[in-house]
């Protein structure tokens, strides 16, 4: 998910909810993952956990399912896995199709780079995938194989909200079938490249979050269902609008401040460096939120 910007060059904002934003300027600090014992928003639909998030916060999200501070594959399933035990409340995840029609996590349209395979990904079947092994981000081969999204939404069910990108081998009726099978509409967001894209996937997925680019703004599209992704630019002539929040990629020497308006969810390469959520957390608040839905 770079959306041809550089990988440490990714903010979006989201039109969701119905209270006015005012800007304002929040430090990154490190906090600890919020524990079940205080707010278990993986109870609540993705969407009113953003309505509900105030202002002087922002989630954490995992860039591909995993930290670079670890030296595990990318969407994996044993980077997914730890992931969720680190408390981070949002992976990122990419999904290709197999020639077989299996849909798989897996980034790049080729093997070579990532993994022990070679060629298309598009071309393998699931019995050829399932004999690969894949490399972390640093090229050292490791024991895990292709995760098939099937038995990741089985995982995640219920443990972490997912943002999901389509590659172009992607069967996107497929994917929403298996989203739809495990009854996880409200704990997934489906990424759209452009505007025309994301009325396609709001005309199959109503009932889901969609993420459009934000050159757009959201042009024909339902604002309360609608991320907008900004890139790193942030408009000023967006700030002044309802309803405001960003979404960006931090780098590891990238997290002094969130500025211009309230931060919904930050997408990371390093998501061990900060908590599951940025500044402190005024649970009382949230909580009358989430049971007013």
């Amino acid at each position: 998910m770079f959306r041809n910007t550089s990988k440490l060059a990714l903010l979006a904002l989201l039109t969701i909810g119905s209270t006015a934003c005012s800007q304002r300027v929040s430090e990154v600090e490190q906090v600890e993952p919020i524990s079940a014992e205080t707010v278990n928003l993986l109870d609540y639909p993705f969407e009113t956990v953003l309505k509900c998030l105030p202002e002087q916060n922002a989630l954490v999200a995992a860039h591909r399912g995993t930290s670079r501070a670890w030296d595990i594959p990318e969407n994996s399933m044993g980077a997914l896995k730890r992931i969720m035990d680190h408390g981070t409340l949002i992976a990122e995840i990419d999904i290709a199709g197999l020639k077989s029609g299996e849909q798989i996590l897996f980034h790049d349209g080729v093997w070579d780079r990532k993994s022990t395979g070679k060629g298309p990904v598009a071309s393998t079947t699931w019995d050829q995938a399932e004999k690969i092994l894949l490399k972390s981000f640093a090229g050292t081969l490791s024991a895990e194989r292709p995760a098939l999204l099937s038995d990741v939404l089985d995982v995640a069910k219920g443990k972490i909200f997912l943002e999901i990108d389509f590659k172009s081998s992607a069967k996107t009726d497929e994917v929403l079938k298996l989203i739809r099978q495990r009854d996880m509409a409200n704990q997934v967001v489906l990424i759209a490249y452009t505007n025309e894209r994301a009325q396609e996937l709001y005309a199959l997925a109503p009932e889901m979050l969609i993420s459009a680019p934000g050159d757009e703004k959201g042009k024909g599209l339902n604002p309360d269902k609608t991320l907008l992704w900004m890139g790193r630019n942030i408009s000023t002539d967006l700030e002044a609008t309802p309803t405001l929040g960003y979404i960006g990629l931090l780098g590891k020497d990238d997290n002094k401040e969130v500025k211009a308006g309230p931060s919904v969810f930050l997408v990371s390469d390093w998501p061990t460096d900060h908590g599951s959520v940025i500044g402190e957390l005024d649970t009382n608040t949230m909580m009358a939120c989430l049971k007013a839905g």
